[in-house]
C-alpha cells in the first residue's frame, strides 16, 4: 500500500480555515478556475450566482433533472478539454462516479471520505507534474448558521478536522486514514 499510494498521488490537501462565500467566489473567479463542492444546494447556488458572469462557470445540483446533469456535465469535460479556465460549483454529486479533473478543488468541511472523493476530482490524470490542490475550507462565521450541514455530517466533519490538525502535512496518508 505504502508503494501505491506514493505512486498515485496526485495532490496536496490545503487548509483554508473560514471562507466566506464571496472569498470563494474570488478564488474561482481566478485565471485557473476551479471546483467547489458544498455541503448543501442553498450554498452551492448562492456561490454559483456569484460568479455566473464569470467565463465558464457552471453549476450542478440534485435539483436538476438527470439530463440537465448530464448536459452541465458534457460541457464542463468539453471546457476542461480544450484548456480553458472551468469554474464548477457543486453539491456532494461531483464526487462519485465522475470523470473530471481540475487543478484545484474546494472542499467544504466534511468527512475524511468526502474529502477523499473531492481529491478525486483534483489533477486526476496527473495532467499537471505539480500536485493539485485540495482547499477545505469551513463557511465564515457569519453565513455559518445560513449553510448548516445535516447532523450526521457535522459529526463526520468533527471527526475530519482533528485528522487534519494531526496530520496537516498529509491528511490523506494511509496513517491519516488509519487514525
Amino acid at each position: 500500500p505504502k508503494g501505491l499510494y506514493q505512486k498515485l498521488k496526485r495532490v496536496r490537501v490545503e487548509q483554508a480555515g473560514p471562507l466566506s462565500n464571496a472569498a470563494l467566489a474570488d478564488r474561482l473567479a481566478a485565471p485557473e478556475g476551479g471546483l467547489a463542492i458544498l455541503n448543501n444546494r442553498r450554498q452551492a447556488r448562492a456561490v454559483f450566482e456569484l460568479i455566473r458572469d464569470v467565463p465558464n462557470a457552471c453549476h450542478l445540483s440534485t435539483n436538476m433533472t438527470a439530463r440537465h446533469r448530464r448536459e452541465v456535465l458534457e460541457k464542463v469535460r468539453g471546457q476542461l478539454a480544450s484548456g480553458a479556465p472551468v469554474r464548477l460549483v457543486s453539491t456532494s454529486l461531483i464526487e462519485a462516479g465522475v470523470d473530471v479533473s481540475f487543478p484545484v478543488v474546494y472542499r467544504a468541511l466534511a468527512g475524511l471520505d468526502s474529502i477523499v472523493q473531492a481529491a478525486g476530482r483534483c489533477n486526476r490524470n496527473a495532467e499537471s507534474a505539480e500536485p493539485g490542490r485540495v482547499v477545505v475550507f469551513e463557511p465564515a462565521a457569519e453565513e455559518a448558521g445560513q449553510y448548516k450541514p445535516p447532523e450526521e455530517l457535522r459529526q463526520l466533519a468533527e471527526t475530519a478536522r482533528s485528522v487534519l490538525t494531526a496530520f496537516a502535512e498529509d491528511p490523506l496518508s494511509l496513517e491519516a486514514i488509519n487514525a
